[in-house]
């Protein structure tokens, strides 16, 4: 009876858990005019000057620049 207990307490736990994680998320998430003015505020660059790559190696910087030049020739940015 007891083991019948706490697998329906842990049971019923669960959705609140998920709850509490989702309301800590919601409360971390920023609109769109405060990420920009943090953005700022973090005398962020885009796109990143290459010493700002993580991991900063030759491969990785490589990867990136790849990545941005075909970001570079989308012709439809509304897709």
């Amino acid at each position: 009876m007891a083991s019948t207990t706490v697998t329906r307490i842990s049971v019923n736990i669960i959705p609140l858990l998920a709850l509490f994680a989702l309301l800590q998320h919601a409360k971390a998430v920023l609109n769109e005019d405060e990420r920009v003015s943090e953005y700022h505020k973090r005398k962020y660059t885009w796109p990143p000057l290459e010493e700002e790559y993580v991991p900063n190696t030759e491969g990785w910087k490589r990867i990136m620049k790849r990545r941005l030049e075909q970001v570079r020739r989308i012709e439809d940015r509304t897709d």
